[in-house]
């Protein structure tokens, strides 16, 4: 584990309490999870009224989001999801199950606040999109 990570946690179960974070953000974990949206609504759990978020998922098509709970073996799952730790492959509709547990969304192509540098210092796919959260009222 990197020197840097503080906390270890279940993302359905984080340890911190109510409210107390500014920022959160959650990079290319969520298609991991098997259930996201207990996951997304911790994240909005912790999230100050005033805060934001930063949230990353793969978006590979624009199809709707594609996740088959019956497949369990790690080589299928690489075979179906392009890594055998994944659970689903979510389609532009991620940005519903955002809304759904109480997130506002905007969605921001990395390129239109990184430079080309940042990008790859940071490993971020200058046409990804990037969904900028806040909690909803």
């Amino acid at each position: 584990m990197s020197p840097y990570v503080q906390v270890r946690a279940d993302l359905c179960h984080l340890p911190l309490t109510d409210q107390c974070a500014d920022i959160v953000h959650c990079s290319h974990v969520l298609e991991h999870v098997p259930d996201d949206r207990a996951a997304m609504a911790e994240l909005v759990r912790v999230l100050r009224p005033d805060g934001w978020g930063l949230i990353q998922v793969p978006v590979w098509s624009e199809d709707p989001t594609f996740e088959d709970a019956s497949i369990t073996d790690p080589s299928e799952r690489k075979r179906v999801y392009g890594q055998d730790d994944r659970v689903r492959l979510y389609g532009p509709d991620v940005v519903d199950r955002l809304r759904s547990v109480g997130l506002t969304v905007d969605v921001i192509p990395a390129a239109q606040f990184l430079s080309t540098q940042e990008c790859e210092r940071h490993a971020i796919d200058p046409a990804e999109e990037i969904f900028h959260c806040h909690r909803q009222g």
